[in-house]
């Protein structure tokens, strides 16, 4: 059984930023290409704050994503577009917080 639970959307990484930090959330989903703040620097803005860098991170992109040989990925899972939709309700079902 699921804990009840709210999602929250935002237009970019900075509107983004400042969702997470009045809502923490259990999961966060992005996008790489964003105006403003894209989806790499989101992702490692949130994993360089100390109280946020637990919360998976699931980047959903069309865009190939590169990352400097012999580092972490900021992100937990990279799902590729168009994701199949099984796929993707799995992944997110994995980081998801249950109860019961």
């Amino acid at each position: 059984m699921y804990q009840k639970s709210e999602s929250y959307c935002a237009a970019n990484g900075a509107e983004a930023f400042g969702q997470i930090r009045r809502h923490l959330p259990d999961l966060i989903i992005t996008d790489w290409m964003m105006p403003g703040m894209d989806g790499a620097t989101f992702c490692r803005l949130v994993k360089s704050q100390p109280d946020l860098a637990h919360i998976p991170i699931i980047a959903h992109t069309a865009t190939a994503i590169t990352r400097a040989h012999g580092t972490a990925p900021p992100w937990a899972v990279c799902l590729r577009k168009p994701a199949a939709p099984k796929l993707f309700l799995t992944t997110v079902g994995r980081f998801c917080k249950r109860s019961g």
